[in-house]
């Protein structure tokens, strides 16, 4: 039996009555580490332990260290009490050794104390809790309260400083807590402070919307929120899918220019512009309660996890592309699927859609020479007969075809030519 103590920031008299007794008792005590005041005091008491700090020393790196560790203290032939710094809920130990028999007593963790403190300070009751080393993954929604703990170097401090910087200005206030002691700083005061250990925890108080230098989905969301209520924008409000068409349309085609120019600052903008577009849609449909941003961002995450079994599930499972959408949509035939592509779409993007559809389900790509005779027959017939919609259309047809079987995109091709003749002029 392998039980697990938590010894929150490692200082002895933190410990619980509960963990007292089990330090006091115990003839087999692993500390995580023994460069913490907790150890020093189990020395002036006498008390007996090991530590794992060699295999610090020893790891090539964390996940070397996990599976030492898991090995070390699941080959042992006798009970041992495991004390773990920090959070239970938070530690990779505690996960490493979950194939194992365990049995966890909870102690006082650092987040604890940074709440109690913060609720001093703020009287805020909205937290989002994390430690330094999963800083990286915070989805911040901007307006709860931030709790960060387990700040134990400098390494791990200018990542939690940089992430939050994302979101907050400079001069954002922060409270620092450190051996106990509670300090009132700046955001950028942090990079002055170098006595950065395993007491270190962060309380970062929200902001209000026109505070703040970073912004979310969820902030973009709760921006329409308010633009379409009762006090909002009265030509927001007055807006409805068929208007708002146009808008979006032009919004695309901007992004596509950006793209075109290269231009990253503007496609940044742009995409922004499209983003809001996709917002007020479905911040539409969920005042009428169709459906919300939330089934929209559903829909598409389970479409991109069936159509990518290979990443998602299994990598054997690879299956063409064409084939796993006919699934989705139930298509038994090539007119379903040529069906389905939507009418308003240009004729140029359309046909050689059209094009790669036929390829797809009954492979007719065309060899390049094969295209090229039939381009002369139909130039012939042109210059025999005359040119009519027909056979124009015919003979563009062909030009789509032969871009398809040389791998590149009709409508970027005349996109750029079209460039190229206004640069002329210009």
């Amino acid at each position: 039996m392998i039980k697990i103590l938590g010894i929150g920031t490692g200082k002895f008299e933190k410990l619980t009555l509960e963990g007292y007794e089990l330090i006091s008792n115990s003839k087999n005590i692993v500390l995580q580490t023994a460069k913490i005041p907790f150890a020093e005091e189990m020395k002036r008491r006498n008390i007996r332990f090991t530590s794992l700090d060699h295999f610090y020393d020893e790891a090539e790196d964390f996940d070397d260290l996990m599976e030492k560790v898991s090995d070390y203290l699941a080959g042992m032939k006798e009970d041992v009490l495991f004390c773990v710094l920090g959070s239970i809920h938070t530690s990779e130990f505690v996960r490493a050794l979950s194939g194992c028999e365990l049995e966890i007593v909870s102690g006082l963790g650092p987040a604890e104390e940074v709440i109690d403190m913060a609720v001093l300070s703020s009287g805020s009751d909205n937290y989002h809790f994390l430690t330094a080393s999963s800083i990286e993954d915070l989805m911040y929604d901007g307006r709860s309260d931030l709790v960060i703990t387990e700040i134990d170097s400098l390494y791990s401090a200018y990542g939690v400083i940089e992430k939050l910087q994302r979101y907050f200005s400079p001069g954002k206030e922060v409270i620092l807590m450190h051996d106990d002691a509670v300090n009132k700083m700046t955001l950028e005061g942090l990079y002055d402070f170098s006595k950065w250990d395993y007491s270190c925890s962060l309380y970062v108080p929200g902001d209000i919307l026109s505070e703040r230098d970073g912004y979310t989905v969820e902030d973009l969301l709760y921006i329409m929120d308010r633009l379409l209520g009762k006090n909002g924008c009265e030509w927001d409000r007055a807006q409805d899918h068929e208007s708002l068409r146009q808008y979006l349309l032009e919004e695309t085609y901007e992004v596509i220019e950006a793209i075109n120019k290269k231009d990253d600052a503007m496609l940044c903008d742009e995409l922004g512009d499209v983003l809001y577009q996709l917002v007020f849609h479905s911040k539409l449909s969920e005042k009428h309660s169709s459906f919300d941003f939330l089934d929209v961002s559903t829909a598409i995450c389970e479409k991109m996890i069936k159509r990518h079994p290979h990443v998602f599930r299994d990598p054997s499972m690879r299956e063409d592309w064409e084939e796993i959408k006919k699934k989705e949509k139930k298509q038994i035939s090539t007119l379903e699927s040529l069906m389905d592509i939507p009418a308003g779409m240009g004729a140029l993007l359309k046909h050689q859609k059209i094009v790669r559809k036929l390829d797809h389900l009954e492979s007719r790509r065309k060899a390049t020479e094969d295209i090229l005779g039939d381009l002369r027959k139909k130039a012939d017939e042109i210059e025999r007969s005359g040119a009519d919609e027909d056979r124009l259309g015919s003979l563009l047809s062909l030009v789509t075809e032969l871009a398809y079987a040389n791998d590149i995109n009709a409508e970027m091709a005349l996109e750029k030519e079209t460039e190229k003749m206004i640069e002329q002029y210009r």
